[in-house]
């Protein structure tokens, strides 16, 4: 009896677990069906998995970021089973859908910025830029590439010292211009521009300082007079009331005359004789001697006249002639053109009663001295 209930447990178990496997490869078969179906290839291949229906999906695949070299990919999944491309919201596309183009503007990969080094007065400079370490190139601040390094040499690209101050002129000297030295060249700029200044001097100016008024002395036959004159503190010149400059205060004595040759000034005793030698000058043709009236009272060299009164004697010259006849105009650079008076230097003189103004070098080109003449007494008809 006992026996039989030991037997009949046994076949109860054994029962029980056929029945469990009979379930379990039932499941499988049935699931196999459910989800996937294996379709033969029309050349004889291996069949193809398809999905019919839930698929079997591994972890997102993030971003791949396109570069400046290679395009990128979307987040994504993939079935692990069929191999189909789905979106990050797990709709189904497709392998190309999901690729994104090289990015030749943002996909690069910047270092930090090297600042540009600025050209200078003496030295180019070099531009600023970025590089990519992912195409191995420099770029500029907008994401261009850069193919010419060189800031070319910029003539106002000077270092500069501290700012000199400007010196006044006055009339007795020169001024100098406000300016700051280039360490680099040498050069004097302008503080606030920083252009080259290529002359710092100021001009004298004619603003003197006038002390007050000394009235004439008259002369006698031992003694000079002394002009009425006004002296300036400054540059201790000597100036008459109207401001005019007066370089010889003396009157001659009674009984001698003032006698001005090529500005200087000498005074001969009435009736004496006096001779007068033009000196030699190159590219120069000796014209003759002028007097305060603007004639010519000799053509000789050497004169030689008789002090009667206060007397002004010029000497006059000319260009030496070219081909055909012409003065030619002086050989510097004075811009003149063609017929016009090369130069007169007008002098002021110590002469009585002739507005005391000599002429004491001219040059002419295509000008006869008939015509010089008339334009001397014009000159002098006006001063006085």
């Amino acid at each position: 009896m006992t026996h039989n209930k030991a037997n009949k447990s046994k076949i109860s178990a054994l029962m029980f677990g056929l029945t469990m496997c009979l379930a379990l490869m039932l499941g499988i078969v049935f699931a196999s069906s459910i989800n996937t179906v294996y379709a033969a290839g029309e050349d004889g291949t291996a069949p193809t998995i398809i999905c019919t229906g839930v698929h079997t999906f591994g972890t997102l695949i993030e971003e791949q970021p396109a570069t400046c070299i290679a395009g990128g990919m979307k987040a994504h999944y993939k079935c692990t089973v069929c191999g189909k491309y789905f979106d990050a919201d797990k709709n189904e596309t497709t392998e190309e859908a999901l690729k994104t183009p090289v990015s030749p503007y943002y996909g690069h990969s910047f270092g930090f910025w090297v600042e540009e080094q600025y050209a200078t007065c003496q030295a180019p400079g070099r531009k600023g830029y970025k590089h990519c370490s992912i195409c191995d190139k420099d770029y500029d601040a907008s994401n261009k590439e850069i193919t010419d390094w060189v800031i070319p040499v910029n003539p106002d690209g000077h270092e500069l010292d501290d700012l000199v101050a400007e010196i006044p002129a006055t009339c007795k000297d020169t001024g100098v211009k406000e300016h700051r030295d280039c360490r680099l060249c040498g050069k004097y700029c302008d503080p606030i521009t920083r252009k080259e200044i290529a002359d710092l001097t100021i001009p004298t100016t004619n603003d003197h300082t006038f002390g007050g008024w000394t009235d004439e002395v008259a002369p006698t036959t031992t003694e000079f007079g002394t002009k009425g004159h006004k002296d300036c503190a400054v540059c201790e010149r000597h100036f008459d009331k109207d401001g005019n400059e007066i370089t010889d205060l003396r009157i001659a004595k009674i009984g001698t005359h003032n006698v001005v040759i090529n500005g200087e000034s000498k005074f001969y005793a009435h009736g004496e004789s006096v001779t007068v030698k033009a000196e030699d000058k190159e590219g120069k043709v000796f014209k003759g001697w002028k007097d305060e009236s603007g004639n010519i009272v000799s053509t000789n060299k050497s004169y030689t006249f008789t002090v009667s009164g206060e007397k002004t004697l010029t000497a006059v010259y000319d260009d030496m002639p070219s081909g055909g006849g012409e003065i030619t105009p002086p050989a510097k650079k004075d811009g003149l053109s063609g017929g016009q008076i090369a130069g007169i230097v007008i002098g002021s003189v110590a002469v009585a009663g002739i507005g005391g103004f000599a002429v004491l070098w001219f040059a002419v080109k295509k000008r006869t001295f008939a015509d010089l003449g008339v334009a001397i007494k014009a000159l002098f008809t006006k001063k006085k």
